[in-house]
C-alpha cells in the first residue's frame, strides 16, 4: 500500500515501531505487586484508623495516628514516582490535561476519598467503631479500585497515542 522512501524505510513500518513503542511504555507504567499489597494496607489503614481510634476504652494516642497517616501518605505519594523509575520514563505532572482518559475516573476517585473520609469519621464519632471499620474497608476498597482505574487510563492513552502535548 505505502510505498518504501528514499532509504528503504516504509512508513507502514515506521507507525507499526511508533506502535510496538506506545504499548511497551504502556506495558511498563505499572506498579510492582509487592507495592499493589502495600498500598492497599495504606488505604485500609487510613480509612479504618477512624474506627480504631474511637473504639471505647482503647483509646489510641495521637503519636500512633500521625505514624498511621505519615506512613499512609507516604505509600500513596510513592505511586507515581516508583512507576515512572520502573518505566523508565515521566509523567506529565498535568495529567488530566495530558491524559483525556483519566478525568472520569480521577473524579470518581477524588469523590470517594473526600466522601469516604468524612463517612469514616461521622460514623465513628456517631454510630458505631465498628461500622465504621465495616465502611473504612469498602471505602479503601473502592480508592484502591478508582486508582488502578486512573493507571489504566493513562497507560491506554499512552497505547492509542491520545496524550496531549504541552
Amino acid at each position: 500500500m505505502w510505498e518504501e522512501d528514499r532509504t528503504g524505510h516504509s512508513p507502514a513500518a515506521a507507525l507499526a515501531e511508533v506502535e510496538r513503542q506506545r504499548a511497551q511504555l504502556a506495558d511498563a507504567l505499572r506498579a510492582p505487586r509487592w507495592f499493589v499489597a502495600l498500598y492497599v494496607v495504606a488505604l485500609l489503614a487510613l480509612f479504618v484508623a477512624p474506627g480504631v481510634a474511637t473504639r471505647p476504652g482503647h483509646g489510641v494516642d495521637a503519636a500512633a495516628m500521625l505514624a498511621t497517616i505519615v506512613f499512609g501518605v507516604s505509600v500513596l505519594n510513592l505511586f507515581d514516582p516508583l512507576v515512572e523509575r520502573r518505566a523508565g520514563a515521566r509523567l506529565r505532572a498535568d495529567r488530566v490535561r495530558a491524559y483525556p482518559s483519566l478525568r472520569a475516573p480521577l473524579a470518581v476517585t477524588t469523590v470517594a476519598v473526600v466522601v469516604g473520609s468524612a463517612v469514616t469519621w461521622i460514623v465513628a464519632e456517631d454510630v458505631s467503631w465498628i461500622a465504621s471499620i465495616a465502611c473504612g474497608v469498602v471505602v479503601g476498597g473502592l480508592v484502591t479500585l478508582g486508582r488502578w482505574r486512573m493507571a489504566a487510563a493513562v497507560r491506554d492513552d499512552v497505547r492509542r497515542g491520545t496524550v496531549v502535548a504541552r
